[in-house]
């Protein structure tokens, strides 16, 4: 038996945080999960332990709130956690695939799934991929095998832009995070000495160029990024594996605090506004996922 998540939040608040429980249905991943809101629901992702793709999804105020986790059709495998996002009615689903190119599975309302199919223009990457729409565009955004950062996007006729580099010169270790915030898209690594980097592109489609995020934070995995109540969120996994959040306040940022509840990971975080609640996802020590929710 568990609680149904709202009456978790509810009952078990430390500082606007519902503290971590073990996700429902013995799901298990070897690396970052993904979740994205989608058609009124919540859909969580992970990379199996078998390297197939996994899906469950929470709908609000079912008596079973969590559908448990079943393998998302196509057959598909993966070596690195998922990225996901909702472009033009779809769920994109783009993952890492055991040739290290990149992948893409698109669902629509009704949960059929169109298969596999590879992004356009041989890109290969060694993290997890991120998705985000942007500026009317489908964004992929991987760590290529020469650690660079490479993007590829999508517009609404279905044509690929095809790979090209981040202006900037940047490098990372681990996969990049991203979000739209206040009309600029931010773009998060991890660099080469650990440190947390972003690049924002402007509506006009300049970039600002990397710079370090202000606090002097480090993590060992790729960085996560989600818009929360008109601020941007930001989580990372501290080299003590504990779970740090930085928030940005229009041009502000708050400094690195630990998430409430002591949780630790060896892996990036997850993170979604959903229902105004934000829902914040991790890979356990025993490789368990679980979660825990902001209410303010």
């Amino acid at each position: 038996m568990f609680y149904h998540p709202y009456d978790l939040v509810a009952r078990h608040m430390v500082n606007n945080w519902s503290g971590w429980t073990l996700m429902p249905g013995g799901g298990k991943t070897p690396d970052k999960p993904e979740l994205v809101e989608f058609d009124d629901r919540l859909f969580f992702f992970v990379r199996g332990l078998n390297d197939g793709l996994w899906i469950n999804s929470l709908r609000p105020f079912n008596p079973s709130p969590f559908s448990g986790w079943r393998e998302v059709p196509g057959g598909g495998r993966a070596r690195s956690g998922p990225g996901a996002a909702v472009y033009r009615n779809r769920l994109y689903l783009v993952v890492r695939g055991l040739n290290d190119g990149i992948w893409y599975n698109r669902m629509d309302d009704d949960e059929d799934w169109d298969g596999w199919i590879e992004v356009p223009g041989g890109g290969r990457t060694t993290g997890s991929p991120e998705a985000v729409n942007y500026g009317g565009f489908l964004w992929v955004f991987v760590r290529g095998t020469d650690n660079r950062i490479y993007s590829n996007r999508l517009n609404r006729d279905g044509i690929w832009s095809g790979w090209s580099e981040v202006p900037g010169n940047g490098r990372t270790l681990s996969g990049p995070g991203a979000a739209s915030y206040r009309g600029y898209l931010y773009l998060f690594v991890r660099g080469t000495d650990d440190r947390i980097y972003l690049n924002r592109l402007s509506p006009l489609g300049i970039w600002s160029g990397w710079s370090e995020v202000p606090g002097g934070g480090l993590t060992l995995a790729e960085p996560e990024a989600v818009v929360f109540r008109s601020e941007l969120n930001l989580f990372v996994r501290g080299t003590d594996n504990g779970i740090y959040q930085n928030i940005l306040r229009r041009d502000l940022w708050s400094g690195w605090s630990e998430v409430p509840g002591q949780g630790r990971t060896p892996s990036g975080p997850a993170a979604e506004n959903f229902r105004n609640l934000l829902w914040l996802v991790v890979r356990g020590m025993d490789d368990s996922i679980y979660f825990n929710v902001k209410v303010f």
